[in-house]
């Protein structure tokens, strides 16, 4: 039971971790936690840019006759 606990902690610190970066490269601020008793600062490599999304063509809805 135990090890299935862990699995699923690390899983979800994973997670977490994922989205703390991606929150970070669209924010554009850098990362800072602690690694082995030092404060570690790190600035994601990537650059988030706007891309336009091209709206939906609308479907008309057909009409049924009664």
């Amino acid at each position: 039971m135990s090890d299935d606990l862990g699995k699923y902690i690390l899983e979800a610190h994973e997670k977490s971790f994922e989205r703390a970066f991606e929150t970070a490269v669209r924010t554009g601020t850098s990362l800072v936690f602690s690694r082995k008793g030092k404060i570690v600062e790190i600035k994601p490599p990537y650059r988030y840019e706007l891309v336009k999304i091209k709206p939906r063509k609308k479907h008309r809805a057909k009409k049924k006759s009664a």
